[in-house]
């Protein structure tokens, strides 16, 4: 399961329970969201899923079924894991049954890393309003990473974004 808001994500498995904690832990952090849009999975319709819109006052809607382009981002960002995460367990040979693990440096390079329809923003920079860090910030301490003043002007902001 992938939560999409300015491609900042967080990336679970998709057991029932999972799908719960998701919600769940979206909701700690950063609100209850208004609609929640899923696949036709079985761990989407049981029963808890189909309480826990109620319960939160959300809307539950599924994408329809063979219909992958309207779940076009998240589609493309599971992509994105798969093929880091192959990358990482052929380099580094970790044991598989610890693969999960590996999704934490997976994510947190896809939240701080730039993207080119963002201008060049990181999403965890536009979705909190401070400097995303780079990977060797824990190595060399930069001099000059200051705030950026990011564009407040809904035009200038929203043009990388339809």
């Amino acid at each position: 399961m992938h939560m999409d808001y300015l491609y900042f994500g967080e990336s679970y498995g998709a057991a029932n329970q999972t799908a719960v904690a998701v919600v769940l832990d979206w909701h700690k952090r950063f609100g209850i969201p208004a609609m929640l849009l899923s696949g036709n999975g079985t761990h989407f319709k049981c029963q808890v899923m189909e309480e826990l819109p109620e319960r939160l006052g959300a809307v539950h809607s599924f994408v329809p079924v063979y219909t992958p382009w309207i779940n076009g981002t998240v589609e493309r960002v599971n992509r994105y894991i798969l093929q880091v995460l192959r990358v990482m367990l052929l380099e580094n040979k970790p044991d598989t049954r610890n693969w999960a693990y590996l999704l934490t440096l997976i994510q947190a390079n896809m939240n701080h890393g730039p993207v080119l329809s963002l201008g060049d923003c990181a999403p965890v920079e536009l979705f909190t309003g401070l400097p995303a860090p780079a990977a060797l910030d824990v190595v060399v301490t930069p001099q000059d990473k200051l705030p950026r003043t990011l564009p407040l002007e809904k035009e200038t902001f929203c043009n990388g974004l339809t």
